[in-house]
């Protein structure tokens, strides 16, 4: 598995392994596993990445749903939650363009 910190202190994703991440979310950091999941360009998706799906300016999240047991992307589009993408209906029309951490600003 792999897996990405956000280091507040030095503002800045950190790649990492298992047990180095378990430290920094014993130290209360966010942690960011890796989706399993590429994008069209070949790029990792993680977990709280902002990405653009297809040719259109619609961004999502890339989230796991404990209900449906796999991860998705999450279109932000209303006051009650958003739609929820899953992985074989954008597989290859999505771009990485941020995260949550370093470009709130991306996300719709």
């Amino acid at each position: 598995m792999k897996f990405r910190v956000w280091d507040e202190a030095e503002n800045r994703i950190i790649s990492t392994d298992m047990e180095i991440a378990a430290r920094y979310y014993h130290a209360g950091a966010p942690v960011m596993q890796f989706t399993s999941l590429k994008d069209k360009n070949g790029v990792d998706i993680y977990e709280g990445d902002i990405v653009r799906i297809g040719m259109s300016s619609v961004t999502a999240t890339a989230v796991y749903q404990a209900d449906g047991g796999m991860w998705c992307i999450l279109i932000e589009d209303g006051p009650d939650g958003g739609r929820a993408l899953r992985s074989p209906l954008f597989k290859g029309y999505t771009v990485v363009i941020g995260n949550i951490h370093e470009n709130p600003e991306l996300i719709l």
